[in-house]
């Protein structure tokens, strides 16, 4: 699901004001962009393009991609965008 052959949708949480995946399995060494979903024309966001926060030590930039460093299951994956500043804040918490 993070090989570039499928996407991973996210679900819009009220309580959050976010979109929310949980259990997201990631592999070492898979990358990823955060996407609109089937299509890259409104949401095209890589590593520079997005503030990664809780475990944001196990990714880098490949790229230009979101590039993951270990493997990890995260319990809850948020995706956040403050529309005053345009800002886009993804957290992953195990």
């Amino acid at each position: 699901g993070t090989n570039w052959d499928a996407d991973q949708e996210f679900t819009y949480d009220a309580t959050t004001d976010g979109w929310v995946i949980e259990n997201l399995a990631l592999n070492a060494g898979e990358q990823f962009k955060v996407r609109t979903v089937g299509t890259w024309d409104q949401v095209n966001l890589g590593f520079a393009n997005v503030t990664i926060t809780g475990d944001k030590d196990n990714f880098e930039d490949k790229d230009g991609n979101i590039g993951v460093i270990a493997n990890a299951t995260y319990a809850k994956v948020t995706l956040k965008h403050d529309f005053a500043t345009g800002v886009w804040t993804i957290d992953f918490q195990k």
